[in-house]
């Protein structure tokens, strides 16, 4: 079994190791690290196999990276993904990695699972950013809309 571990700055990457070895101990770790990691960082002890990623920041503005990103996981075949915390564009890529189980990491050093496939996720995504610009334009409209209370 292989699983993967995309590291964010954000996240504890030594809990998320040690949550993951312990949900699959014979299962072989790769930490994909951003290029401002160093290879040798004392964080990355625990993994068996390091990958450096072409870039720091993937994202629908640099969509051509994106992608080779994906089809990268997608070859991989790894049977487990997990990511360290769950923000829209990384639970996306848990769900198009192509992994059969993608988690997220919890702060005690947890797994949780991200069970929507990949349509699910991307539509939940959208859904959400739609609802939110909605929530946006309702308050902008009331605020410009008031009239003045005098005092």
């Amino acid at each position: 079994m292989r699983y993967a571990v995309f590291y964010s700055a954000a996240g504890p990457l030594r809990k998320a190791l040690a949550a993951v070895r312990a949900h699959a101990p014979a299962a072989t770790l790769t930490v994909l690290a951003p290029p401002s990691l160093p290879l040798d960082s004392p964080e990355l002890q625990e993994a068996d196999d390091v990958q450096a990623l072409e870039l720091k920041h993937y994202g629908p503005r640099n969509p051509v990276a994106a992608l080779r990103l994906i089809w990268r996981l997608r070859r991989a075949r790894y049977d487990g993904f997990a990511v360290l915390f769950a923000s829209p564009q990384l639970r996306v890529l848990a769900a198009l990695s192509g992994a059969r189980a993608r988690y997220v990491c919890r702060g005690d050093g947890g797994l949780a699972p991200l069970p929507a496939g990949p349509f699910r996720a991307v539509a939940g995504e959208l859904l959400r950013a739609l609802r939110g610009r909605i929530r946006y334009c309702r308050v902008w409209l009331s605020v410009r809309l008031r009239r003045a209370q005098e005092p």
